[in-house]
């Protein structure tokens, strides 16, 4: 069971969901070769609440198959009331984004596949 946080213009609550969750359970950094393309993931370097934009109407910092800059936003992740500013380490095209925004992830989980 994972713990959703809900903010309202009421106030902010918290709700037990239902979930299936899906380990990937590939270290920081752990590349795979397929046809000939470099693949890394970019972890989350702390525990909270995974988001894709700056706030709830905003764009996406980032879209998949897009070119990233090493320093490039990539996403925010709150984190007892902080929210913490998550950047590319390398220059890098964002394959895949590996978990749902609003999502709550671990150090360590993986978030983004890459090319380098």
């Amino acid at each position: 069971m994972l713990i959703k946080s809900y903010t309202t213009k009421k106030g902010s609550f918290t709700k037990p969901t239902e979930n299936t969750v899906k380990l990937n359970l590939k270290g920081s950094g752990d590349t795979e070769d397929v046809k000939g393309l470099n693949f890394k993931t970019i972890n989350a370097p702390l525990t909270g609440i995974f988001y894709t934009s700056p706030s709830p109407e905003g764009k996406p910092f980032v879209n998949l198959n897009e070119k990233i800059s090493k320093n490039s936003n990539l996403c925010i992740i709150e984190a007892m009331k902080v929210m913490n500013t998550i950047k590319a380490p390398y220059d890098c095209t964002l394959i895949e984004i590996l978990v749902n925004n609003e999502e709550l992830v671990e150090c360590g989980q993986p978030l983004f596949k890459v090319s380098v």
